[in-house]
C-alpha cells in the first residue's frame, strides 16, 4: 500500500505552510477574504491537483490506447454556489488527428482513472479544443 503524506503549520487564521515530500508551499486567502495573498487558496490547490492528475492520466491513457494526442494546455474552473463547489470543468487543448469519438473515450477514461477525480464528489466536466 502506498501512502502520501503532508503536514500543515498555521501561519495565520486563514493560511498554512504545507510540506509534502520536502516541498513547501503556502496556502492563503486573498486580502479581500482576510488573508495576505501569499499563496493560492485551498480550492485553487485542489483545482491545480486535478489539472496535474488529468494531464498525466490522459498521457498514459492515450499511450495505452495507442492514440496520438498531445496536450498543448489545460485550463480548469471551479464554480461555486452558496459556498459549495457545484461544477468542475477541465478544458484540454489538444493536437491530435484522433476522431472526436476517440478523444471523448480518452477523456472519459482519464476522468475514470485520475485519482483526484476519483475522490471528488462533483463530476468533472472535460472538454477539448484542437491546437
Amino acid at each position: 500500500m502506498d501512502t502520501e503524506t503532508a503536514t500543515a503549520r498555521p501561519l495565520s487564521p486563514v493560511s498554512v505552510r504545507i510540506t509534502m515530500r520536502g516541498h513547501d508551499l503556502v496556502q492563503d486567502k486573498p486580502a479581500t477574504s482576510g488573508g495576505a495573498d501569499k499563496g493560492p487558496m485551498a480550492s485553487e490547490l485542489l483545482l491545480a491537483g486535478l489539472l496535474a492528475c488529468q494531464h498525466s492520466t490522459f498521457v498514459k491513457v492515450a499511450a495505452k490506447r495507442r492514440v496520438e494526442a498531445r496536450i498543448d494546455g489545460l485550463s480548469g474552473e471551479m464554480e461555486f454556489r452558496d459556498g459549495s463547489i457545484v461544477a468542475l470543468r477541465v478544458a484540454f487543448q489538444l493536437a491530435t488527428g484522433a476522431t472526436d469519438e476517440q478523444v471523448a473515450t480518452l477523456l472519459r477514461l482519464t476522468d475514470k482513472s485520475c485519482t483526484i477525480s476519483q475522490v471528488l464528489k462533483v463530476p468533472v466536466e472535460a472538454s477539448f479544443t484542437r491546437a
